[in-house]
């Protein structure tokens, strides 16, 4: 194979990578979009699913187990009891801070699907929300229950 094809076959691979990648760029900004819209819909949501199937009408058996590190309704939450309602493996994954009004937890870096699902459980479990703002997207805990 000549110098002159070896540069030419260079030239059209990185093409094709570049295209891909612009590709890629634009299916993350639309799946972005999408995350944004299904938030919004799933928060418009959420009052008439509490109306329609309050939670004395779930049976027990379907309730799921509080954190064994769950506060008591009277106390304020704090960091590190926070902290200790995570599995030591997902906790490790977190950064934890202390705000005026809320706990706040950010990921130190991505998740994946199945530790943000296991983050979220665990957040709504102790009366949390996640706030979903781009870059600064994080889960939310009122210090006062």
């Amino acid at each position: 194979m000549s110098e002159e094809t070896k540069e030419k076959a260079g030239e059209e691979t990185q093409e094709k990578l570049d295209k891909l990648i612009e590709r890629a760029e634009e299916l993350l900004a639309a799946l972005k979009l999408v995350s944004e819209d299904l938030k919004q819909l799933s928060d418009s949501l959420k009052p008439y699913v509490q109306q329609a199937a309050p939670p004395a009408a779930v049976p027990q058996a379907a309730q799921p187990a509080p954190p064994a590190a769950a506060q008591p309704a009277a106390q304020a939450l704090t960091v590190e009891s926070v902290q200790q309602s995570f599995p030591e493996d997902l906790r490790n994954l977190l950064n934890f801070q202390e705000q005026d009004e809320f706990i706040v937890i950010k990921p130190k870096g991505f998740l994946g699907s199945e530790n943000f699902a296991r983050t979220a459980e665990i957040v709504k479990k102790l009366g949390g929300d996640y706030i979903s703002a781009k870059k600064d997207s994080h889960f939310r805990l009122s210090k006062q229950r």
